[in-house]
């Protein structure tokens, strides 16, 4: 069955956080298969968002209330700003998000909290790369 396109940027950012909301509580309650259904959705709206140039868009999701579109938010900015638009403003942004996610794993933000801290880790290593890039997931556990 093909996937319904998007009829515009807004629509696309509408449903990456739906889909980054659904995947945090999939992973804090430790439903992987629903977690994994919905990390292909976001990649799907991201991709989008890039070919229509529109990534950036994104931006807002790193102050949103909900952990789980923070989170997947500043994973998918922070290789792009590293490494597409060579930022260092807008990457700190980004790891200074997914660090008050990490440091608050024991509270509030569960697996979500894990998650950001294992992503921390794994730029500090040079791992992370672009979500809609070879259509792999990398920036995300």
């Amino acid at each position: 069955m093909k996937q319904k396109e998007f009829k515009n940027a807004e629509e696309a950012l509408e449903k990456f956080g739906e889909c980054a909301s659904i995947r945090a509580t999939a992973l804090n309650q430790g439903v992987s298969r629903v977690a994994n259904k919905m990390i292909d959705e976001e990649r799907r709206c991201v991709l989008y968002l890039y070919e229509h140039h529109q990534i950036e868009r994104l931006l807002p999701c790193l102050k949103n209330e909900n952990p789980g579109i923070r989170m997947d938010a500043a994973s998918i900015l922070l290789p792009y700003f590293e490494q597409e638009l060579m930022n260092k403003v807008r990457s700190k942004e980004c790891v200074d998000t997914l660090f008050e996610i990490a440091k608050d794993k024991d509270n509030c933000y569960g697996f979500v909290g894990i998650i950001a801290e294992i992503t921390l880790d794994q730029w500090k290593k040079g791992m992370l790369s672009l979500l809609w890039k070879d259509n792999v997931v990398k920036t995300t556990v």
